[in-house]
């Protein structure tokens, strides 16, 4: 008789050691997919990219809102007219990219403090993306 109370641990085929490099890959082959269709394909000009439900709906602006349009613009090397179309991007992506950089890097080993590790650091976030969305629809009404 097993007096082993642990059973097993019992992997699925497919899910190696090999996984997490694949996932990777597809996630990076999407992204330069996406990149490059944002960048040949302007937002402003073709209807394959979605609308936002709030807007539709409301015709009040998320925080979201312009953000394709903004990357195509910054894409292109128009810093001006993507910070006027949404200067929320300027805020988000160097966050997101400090965010992957610590992911990667804990992926490989390595003890990098992300912004999100604790809560103040979402919750930081979380509330900078919800002022400016609140923002963006009443400064316009201001006199």
């Amino acid at each position: 008789m097993n007096a082993d109370p642990v059973p097993p641990v019992i992997r699925a085929p497919g899910f190696g050691s090999r996984a997490p490099r694949f996932a990777a890959l597809v996630v990076a082959l999407a992204l330069a997919f996406a990149v490059t269709m944002l960048f040949f394909y302007d937002p402003a000009k073709h209807s394959l990219y979605p609308q936002c439900t709030l807007k539709k709906l409301t015709g009040l602006d998320c925080p979201g809102c312009g953000g394709l349009r903004a990357t195509h613009q910054l894409l292109h090397g128009n810093i001006r007219a993507a910070f006027a179309l949404n200067p929320l991007l300027f805020l988000v992506a160097p966050v997101i990219a400090w965010w992957l950089a610590a992911e990667a890097a804990r992926h490989r080993g390595r003890n990098w403090r992300g912004p999100f590790d604790r809560t103040a650091g979402v919750l930081v976030f979380v509330g900078a993306v919800l002022v400016f969305g609140l923002l963006r629809n009443v400064w316009p009404l201001l006199p």
